[in-house]
């Protein structure tokens, strides 16, 4: 049996089922040395937990042979010999490999997927008994938009969206062509867009829809860069910033999407059922059920919380300058909605029985459309997991290593949301006068795969009858041994408010000099740089009414759990408050920050200046509608953005610059 395309999303699944169902002998044919197709294809197989493997079958994984073979090469590479040998006794050639690419260059696409298949079907000429198993798309089907598209319909009359439709379309016709030229029988796959609800970790094959949504995340980037902080539109305070687009296209239409692990269970389920008689039979590998436009729209929300889409059949007058952007993404949009169904008689009859496909709802599309978080550093395994962290280790960077709280102390991490056995964990730092609950609204908008830590420091929350810890280098130290402890193998990020911002910041730097892992992300949130932080605190000195406004706007927030008036003790204040971090070499993970466009203390120009902070790049602050205490309203956006920026981290980081 020979395989192509068993690198890509759908092909490695076939894999697996045609290994799960028993089938041995599999030669498959990909671009690159045989050492390295190997490698990515064994990643994927053993990464999919569906369907169970057969007896005897992970040593089966490794009688796989791999051939190299590329479709743009005439032969597809091969030498006579090689052909001669791939071809003797093969009884089956799947040929799924393709280009999917929904650009507007047709002649990539046309090399790969047309020329590609040709040279598939000239190899397949050296194979008599080979059924030939021909993967394509339900989007041969082009701009026809209503009906139903029969399987046995292959027709252009009303043209295509992309030329990747046409590309699969031309490919179609070549297998038609070459059945009726040799008197072979062959099998045509139709899927429709296929998903997964399982997060896909990177460097693995990547679901097709996320080649739109990494439009769309790349998009909303460049827009909050391009766009000033008062033009941002404006929505009540529980709803934050909103980003509106209108799309050309049917209102009322729907998409065809099926769980990818169904379709090829019911592929390799189907390809064995008897084909009698020559020629082509085609398949719709389709859901029987539609998802309507707004149900993706509201999964989308979910993604990007402040972008709503709405599609109009109407001409978009007056275009924004976010709609005259997004048309990038505006196209693929429109093609995917229809109100045409498929008919999928061929395959009820060759899937004997199989059970309907599960619902592909507004809960599924939202696990499909979640961010992919950085996967754990290779290598550490669960080496310390939850272990407590015992004594101080030796410093690779000839610095103390961070003293470690006694066992009395254990109520640091007590305020926790999520999944204790998550990968990854945000240790979320307190503000002057604030107790760690104050951060437990984030919780509820955070993935799965996260899991919120909140710090409480001695005297407020939980721990109200221990003494303040007035000394901020000696909580930094402190908090220091307690991140090392309870994060074990786990990779971490930071985020911390105000005050709370400064404190994750010099903790990192601690870190960092101990030459402990530190975060994969810095997220500050309404508080300036140190330097920018110093000249503000000698001037709320010299003009006290400053802090006391920002007093003001703590205490007469009555959603600020721990803290009301009088609260604030005057230690913590002169200690906190005034206190600025002392110099330190910049840090190697990224850092983000976040404001209210109306914060009277720390306004939208302070946050500049971060970037001498970090060697990873220059941020730019992301302001959202509010005061100082903006972040009250903004949980949604402001984790939606938070786990954006840490998905777009690609390894861990937050040592000092020149020590990893």
């Amino acid at each position: 049996m020979l395989l192509t395309g068993a690198t890509g999303f759908l092909g490695c699944r076939l894999l697996r089922e045609l290994l799960a169902h028993g089938e041995r002998a599999i030669t498959v044919l990909g671009r690159g040395t045989p050492e390295a197709l190997r490698h990515r294809v064994e990643a994927a197989v053993r990464w999919l937990d569906t369907p169970p493997l057969a007896p005897g079958a992970p040593g089966a994984l490794g009688t796989v042979r791999y051939v190299s073979a590329d479709l743009t090469r005439p032969g597809l590479g091969l030498s006579p010999g090689e052909r001669a040998r791939v071809t003797e006794g093969a009884t089956a050639l799947w040929h799924c490999a393709a280009l999917l690419d929904l650009g507007d260059d047709p002649a990539p696409l046309h090399h790969a997927n047309v020329i590609g298949t040709r040279r598939v079907l000239e190899l397949a000429d050296e194979a008599p008994s080979a059924h030939l198993l021909h993967v394509s798309t339900a989007y041969v089907a082009g701009r026809r938009s209503t009906g139903v598209v029969m399987e046995d319909d292959l027709l252009d009359t009303e043209g295509f969206q992309i030329p990747y439709e046409e590309s699969k379309y031309n490919a179609e016709r070549l297998v038609h062509a070459w059945a009726n030229r040799t008197g072979r029988d062959a099998t045509v796959f139709r899927p429709s867009l296929l998903a997964t609800d399982r997060p896909v970790p990177p460097g693995l094959p990547a679901q097709p829809a996320d080649t739109l949504l990494d439009l769309l995340r790349r998009h909303l980037r460049n827009w909050e860069r391009a766009v000033p902080a008062p033009a941002l539109p404006r929505r009540p305070r529980d709803e934050g910033r909103v980003l509106r687009v209108r799309v050309t296209g049917d209102p009322e239409g729907r998409l065809n999407l099926l769980q990818a692990d169904y379709a090829a269970h019911a592929m390799v389920r189907a390809a064995k059922c008897p084909h009698h008689g020559a020629g082509v039979r085609t398949l719709h590998v389709t859901h029987p059920r539609d998802v309507p436009f707004a149900t993706i729209t509201e999964a989308l929300r979910s993604r990007f919380p402040y972008l709503s889409v709405t599609m109009t059949d109407g001409r978009v007058s007056r275009r924004t300058p976010l709609e005259r952007l997004s048309a990038e993404y505006r196209d693929l949009l429109t093609y995917s909605a229809h109100r045409r169904t498929y008919d999928r008689t061929n395959l009820l009859t060759s899937l004997d029985g199989l059970p309907d496909p599960g619902p592909v709802d507004l809960d599924y599309l939202v696990r499909a459309f979640a961010p992919v978080l950085p996967a754990e550093a290779p290598g550490r395994g669960e080496r310390n997991r939850t272990a407590p962290y015992s004594g101080p280790e030796p410093s690779s960077a000839g610095v103390p290593s961070p003293a470690v709280p006694s066992a009395r102390h254990t109520s640091w991490t007590s305020v926790r949301a999520g999944r204790r056995d998550a990968r990854l964990r945000l240790y979320c730092f307190p503000f002057v006068g604030a107790e760690a609950a104050v951060y437990l609204p984030l919780a509820e908008f955070l993935p799965d795969s996260v899991e919120l830590c909140s710090l409480e420091a001695p005297g407020r929350g939980g721990r109200s009858g221990e003494a303040l810890m007035s000394s901020v280098p000696e909580l930094v130290q402190a908090l220091t041994g307690v991140v090392t402890a309870d994060a074990g193998a786990r990779r971490f990020a930071f985020f911390g408010h105000c005050t709370g911002g400064l404190l994750a910041y010099e903790t990192a730097c601690a870190l960092a000099a101990a030459g402990r892992p530190g975060p994969d992300l810095l997220a500050v949130s309404g508080v300036a740089p140190p330097h920018a932080y110093a000249a503000r605190v000698a001037e709320a000195v010299r003009n006290p009414a400053l802090l006391t406004s920002l007093m003001d706007e703590l205490v007469a927030d009555a959603r600020l759990r721990g803290v009301a008036e009088g609260a604030v003790a005057e230690a913590e204040l002169l200690n906190h408050v005034l206190h600025v971090p002392a110099p330190a070499p910049p840090l190697s993970c990224p850092v983000t920050v976040t404001g209210g466009e109306d914060d009277s203390f720390f306004t939208p120009g302070l946050l500049d200046g971060w970037s001498t902070h970090t060697t990873a790049g220059t941020p730019t602050p992301r302001l959202y509608p509010g005061n100082h205490m903006y972040l009250m309203d903004q949980w949604s956006c402001v984790a939606h953005d938070l786990t954006e920026d840490w998905a777009a981290v690609p390894r861990r980081a937050g040592t000092a610059a020149g020590q990893d």
